[in-house]
């Protein structure tokens, strides 16, 4: 259950914009860079002991650089600075280590104990945008602005397979490239679900290569997909506001928000619950209720970013937010 003064915020108020507001302070703060984070949760901390449990890679001017955060302590600490530009960010998910998606096509594998790259692979020819791995194979799927979803074997990191998409709608657009821009995996872990910059969502059979179904429900980039706990829906997110729901059973589409006043950066489900960054705070928005309630960044910070959600080792919940001017803000959400 969320803390009384956020759930206050979700009885009774109008809308947008006389949109309530919500206080949160803030458990921990740090100023990593400039350019915005990636935020990567490493699950083996709590709020106020043991040191780290969220590392972000910080995007500043053509390199990155890596970050230790520790709430318990309040303490920040650069790890690494690296040679690349980092666009996309995941956790090993059975490694001491986070791999990373770069600008120019490549994934790099940090080993987080050795503080440093030990291996690379060029797996597309342009920036990677979105990075996600498939436990039935073990396997890592990346996401390219040249059009590609490529599945790398973890164990041997190498290339299995590279899918390569196409969209008949940029011949009438007069687009030259496919930009694809988030995915997310279906519960059956071989239907990828993708966003891309021609504001449509496709589903890729992983199994067999063919593209199953294509959703045009939105005027603008898809910014964000992500399922509800048992798998059965998915949300998306567009450059416009817009969140439409798709029901993975029926294909059935529904339009949530038509639109708000800016785009959507990122976004998370809490219970019945959208959480979202927006060009100047973070907005939530109840999916039974329909209401709203708003966070905006401290005095002083930019405009939110990025968003993860969370739980410590003793279960405490948090989200994470970092800001364009490169800060990052972890608030804690009470029972």
């Amino acid at each position: 259950m969320l803390a009384p003064f956020v759930l206050a915020a979700f009885v009774g108020l109008p809308w947008w914009p006389t949109l309530p507001t919500f206080e949160l302070k803030a458990v921990f703060a740090a100023k990593v860079d400039t350019f915005g984070s990636k935020l990567v949760y490493l699950e083996d901390g709590s709020l106020e002991k043991n040191g780290s449990f969220l590392l972000v890679v910080s995007m500043a001017g053509n390199k990155g650089k890596i970050y230790w955060l520790l709430p318990g302590k309040s303490y920040s600490e650069l790890i690494a600075t690296l040679d690349f530009f980092p666009t996309a960010v995941l956790k090993h998910p059975t490694k001491n280590a986070i791999l990373i998606g770069d600008y120019n096509g490549s994934i790099h594998y940090f080993d987080i104990e050795k503080k440093k790259v030990s291996s690379a692979l060029k797996v597309h020819d342009t920036q990677i945008a979105d990075l996600i791995y498939r436990n039935k194979n073990n396997q890592l799927i990346t996401l390219g602005y040249d059009g590609k979803v490529v599945l790398l074997d973890l164990l041997k990191f190498q290339t299995e397979k590279t899918f390569q998409l196409t969209a008949q709608a940029f011949k009438v657009r007069g687009e030259k490239e496919y930009h694809l821009r988030t995915a997310v995996l279906a519960k059956e872990a071989d239907l990828l679900y993708i966003g891309d910059e021609n504001c449509t969502i496709t589903v890729l059979d992983l199994k067999s290569g063919k593209l199953l179904r294509r959703y045009e429900e939105h005027t603008a980039s898809v910014n964000k997909l992500i399922l509800n706990k048992d798998g059965s829906k998915l949300f998306s997110f567009s450059q416009t506001g817009r969140i439409v729901s798709i029901d993975v059973k029926t294909s059935e589409t529904k339009t949530i928000v038509n639109g708000f006043e800016s785009g959507i950066c990122d976004a998370f489900l809490l219970k019945e619950s959208l959480y979202l960054t927006k060009e100047s705070h973070l907005r939530i928005f109840n999916l039974d209720s329909k209401k709203q309630s708003y966070l905006a960044p401290p005095l002083g910070s930019n405009e939110f970013t990025n968003c993860i959600y969370g739980e410590d080792s003793k279960k405490s919940q948090f989200f994470a937010l970092t800001t364009q001017d490169g800060m990052v803000y972890i608030y804690r959400i009470k029972d």
